[in-house]
């Protein structure tokens, strides 16, 4: 049986899953779309500040007469992108160390591992917040901070994988027949590493969008004027009290892009992993 049949399986079993795949082609499709979509430029003045939701403007302007629902469509792109980049910074970075510490061992296994330890006892947001304050903040910079953040979790889990695999017997016959390190890691291991660590990347690209949205909160994230929806979130509570939708309206978009990414990754790690099944028949 293939990778794909137990996904497809899964897909077509759970409602949920199906929920929360199609929610997240949605996002997809308004954060790819977004230019097209948009009603109007998310950066421009067009009305009165706070207005309410009209036929011109379907969800109403924010502080300063900018179209919400505009703002929201670009903000999406925003997201997106860093969770997307973010994760690949960490996936990529975390995957070559830890294969490199389990593979090599010894005083090159304990440098790596002990650096990744001292990484780990930073909380996420802490160390993303650190990288920027030495970096400065921008898109760019958050993407890179959110990425390196990831990457001792990534890392202490390709070495965990690459250690069981070890003992296995097609890695001894490889080694056996003299192939090279190289080649030993590229056809024996890193294939058999993918299943798990395409979960675990599911998870943390729900945890980018959070990071994302909390260092743009902050002001450390994307700058003004581009759209993003912690910094919608940080404008808009000021007005709570009269126009609540200023807030509210990006943060059920945090919402709801969060629950698919961390619903389709529990389906995901149902699918590939055997001792992970649910009993047939929940739905």
């Amino acid at each position: 049986m293939t990778a794909r049949s137990p996904i497809l399986a899964e897909i077509r079993r759970s409602r949920i899953t199906q929920a929360a795949l199609l929610l997240t082609v949605l996002y997809c499709v308004v954060a790819l779309a977004g230019p097209w979509l948009a009603p109007h430029d998310p950066t421009s003045m067009l009305a009165m500040p706070r207005r309410p939701p009209s036929e011109r403007f379907w969800l109403g302007t924010d502080e300063i007469g900018r179209d919400l629902l505009s703002r929201l469509i670009h903000g999406a792109r925003v997201a997106f992108t860093v969770a997307f980049l973010a994760t690949a910074i960490g996936l990529l970075g975390g995957a070559v160390l830890g294969l490199i510490a389990a593979y090599f061992a010894g005083y090159i296994d304990s440098a790596i591992m002990r650096t990744m330890d001292i990484l780990l006892a930073f909380p996420g947001l802490l160390l993303a917040l650190a990288i920027i304050a030495i970096l400065g903040p921008g898109l760019t910079n958050a993407m890179i901070a959110i990425g390196i953040g990831g990457i001792p979790e990534y890392a202490r889990l390709m070495r965990g994988e690459v250690l069981s695999l070890l003992g296995r017997d097609h890695v001894l016959a490889a080694r056996a027949m003299g192939a090279s390190d190289l080649r030993v890691m590229w056809r024996h291991l890193i294939p058999f590493t993918v299943p798990t660590m395409l979960v675990y990347s599911t998870s943390q690209l729900a945890r980018a969008v959070l990071t994302e949205a909390g260092l743009s909160y902050l002001g450390l994230g994307v700058e003004p004027p581009t759209a993003s929806w912690g910094g919608m979130i940080a404008t808009g509570q000021a007005h709570m009290l009269t126009t609540p939708m200023l807030a509210i309206a990006p943060g059920l978009a945090i919402m709801g892009l969060v629950f698919a990414l961390n619903m389709l990754g529990d389906s995901l790690r149902d699918a590939l992993d055997p001792h992970q099944r649910p009993v047939v028949g929940r739905q």
